[in-house]
């Protein structure tokens, strides 16, 4: 049976669509044999893999109490729960303030009532607002590192237990790449560094190298995975063997849409968006990318910044027995020609000449679902063609209604229950249209 890959992509608040369509996928009993995580897609993956004192229902449930209780974010839309005041003073208040009782209580919000949680909320908020700090102009960062994820995931468990392959990426800064953390040497130093989004997160030192997030450079690390999947897999193989044995499936958990962009509501909504706006272009790009090698087995630059990644898992092709190189050169060469001209591209310099009505269409009719055509069959959509032996993926479509949209980069508790809510039924349609050829 083919390999099945979980790719948890790049998110914000969003990020409970993630863990909503992972849930249903968990209450049906699906499992994972590789889990791809990059940005705030580790925070559910790892929540999910080794949850402390939950179970993997009840911890993927708990992330929508990352929100704000809606009557507190109305006048005060800041996640103070998530975004903690950063530098060594405020790190040593919170240390003394987290030993109260009921600070610990209003913690862990799982099982309360929607009046318990506001009460927490309120706690958490005179807590925070006394917190002191010396952040300063010439602090690296304005927030503590992601403060409670020890209180939610079990470090020690993840690196024990048996479990699928784990991948999390992060950008190193002194070498200049993009790196993947694995098991069983993951813990939560390794996790801090992979979050360590640039201005809210400083740059986080792992034995004696800096890190920032990888999702901020790859928020699907989707490049990443093709270069893994070519190290294990001999990608010059005739149609006739690769039907032989089943394929490997991509679950595509992409919360990065278009959908995030709209005209802001006020100067806070417009910063907000001025931060997600290069993830979102990032993940369009990381998914064209994935799709060309789907389609021709070759990684094709989008633009310059990629082109050392591409050369480098390309030239893994060109070391191919030779024999078997020449056997699929011809058609390979043909493919790529066929969609280089769909995408418009110059190959010699892989410069992007499409316009924004061209991109809409080019979109439209590539990645079809996935960019909200009318079809609803994925299994019908040009993902499932492709010229990578045994590699098929499964894009996950979230529909959030269009009134919604505006408000999806909120921390309110409202909305990341309703985006929870939207993503669960989202893993259930998927179960229901993919479901059969995924997991059989």
């Amino acid at each position: 049976m083919g390999k099945i890959t979980l790719v948890l992509g790049g998110g914000a608040p969003n990020l409970t669509l993630m863990s909503g369509a992972l849930a249903a996928l968990h209450d049906q009993g699906c499992c994972f044999d590789v889990v791809s995580m990059a940005g705030g897609g580790a925070v559910v993956g790892l929540c999910y893999l080794a949850p402390k004192n939950m179970t993997p229902a009840e911890a993927l449930r708990n992330t929508m109490n990352f929100g704000v209780s809606d009557a507190i974010y109305s006048l005060f839309p800041i996640n103070y729960k998530i975004f903690n005041k950063g530098g060594p003073v405020a790190a040593q208040f919170r240390h003394i303030l987290e030993r109260f009782p009921p600070v610990w209580r209003a913690e862990h919000q799982y099982g309360m009532n929607p009046l318990e949680k506001l009460q927490s909320d309120m706690l958490l908020f005179a807590g925070a607002m006394t917190t002191p700090t010396d952040v300063n102009y010439f602090s690296e960062a304005i927030c503590a590192h992601f403060p409670f994820i020890e209180q939610l995931v079990d470090f020690d468990k993840l690196r024990r237990s048996p479990g699928p392959r784990l991948l999390m990426n992060a950008y190193c800064m002194d070498t200049k790449r993009i790196v993947e953390f694995e098991r069983p040497c993951l813990d939560v130093h390794h996790f801090r560094a992979a979050l360590s989004f640039p201005f809210l997160y400083g740059p986080y030192e792992i034995n004696g190298q800096l890190y920032l997030e990888g999702a901020a450079f790859s928020c699907l690390n989707l490049i990443n995975l093709a270069n893994n999947y070519v190290k294990v897999k001999a990608v010059a193989r005739s149609d006739r063997d690769a039907n032989k044995t089943d394929p490997d499936k991509f679950i595509l958990f992409d919360v990065l849409t278009r959908d995030l962009i709209h005209p802001p509501r006020n100067l806070w909504d417009a910063y907000t968006q001025s931060m997600i706006l290069p993830l979102v272009a990032d993940a369009s790009k990381e998914q064209l990318i994935f799709q060309i090698w789907l389609e021709t087995g070759v990684i094709h630059p989008v633009d310059l910044g990629d082109a050392m990644l591409a050369r480098e898992i390309n030239n893994k092709y060109i070391s191919k027995n030779e024999s078997e190189l020449k056997a699929v050169q011809a058609n390979r060469k043909a493919s790529l020609q066929n969609v280089l001209t769909k995408f418009r591209f110059r190959s010699e310099n892989s410069e992007r000449l499409l316009s924004k009505a061209q991109v809409d269409e080019l979109q439209g009719e590539i990645f079809g679902d996935l960019f909200g055509q009318d079809t609803k069959d994925i299994r019908s959509l040009p993902l499932g063609y492709t010229k990578v032996p045994n590699a098929k993926s499964y894009p996950i479509t979230f529909d959030v209604p269009a009134d919604q949209q505006p408000y999806m980069l909120d921390w309110s508790r409202s909305n990341l229950e309703l985006l929870f809510n939207a993503g669960y039924e989202a893993g259930l349609n998927f179960l229901e249209l993919c479901g059969g050829a995924i997991w059989g």
